[in-house]
């Protein structure tokens, strides 16, 4: 299974990170979700040779660094994932906020009555000495 250049699984798992990458970079998050179900079935297949990768990883300085260096890619990756998770989140409460505001939902609250407006009240001066 391991031939001269390393382990297939590794290269094909640093190739297909570098991909999502490169999906991330242009924003093509059709691409980089695309990617996932492959992600997934590299990620497991290592995973289950993980005891053996790292017995093997003890005595080859290069598997090693090679793991670290996939390691290093994933949590980068991860870390973008996130950050476009959240800001999606955001921007979609941000639409829901703003079409509250500007709709009907702005106007009328949900028994259909019209809703106080938020406007402050004058403030009363006491006018007694």
């Amino acid at each position: 299974m391991i031939g001269r250049k390393g382990d297939p699984d590794l290269h094909a798992l640093r190739a297909l990170l570098e991909r999502e990458n490169t999906a991330l970079d242009r924003g093509d998050t059709r691409k980089a979700l695309a990617l996932v179900p492959e992600k997934e079935a590299l990620l497991s297949r290592l995973e289950s040779r993980g005891t053996d990768l790292r017995a093997r990883a003890e005595a080859d300085a290069a598997l090693r660094a090679s793991l670290l260096s996939l390691q290093a890619l994933l949590a980068r990756n991860a870390a973008r994932i996130d950050r476009l998770r959240i800001a999606a989140g955001e921007m979609a409460a941000d639409l829901v906020r703003l079409r509250e505001r500007h709709g009907l939902g702005g106007l009328y609250g949900r028994d259909g009555d019209a809703r106080q407006k938020d406007v402050a009240a004058m403030p009363r001066i006491d006018r007694e000495v």
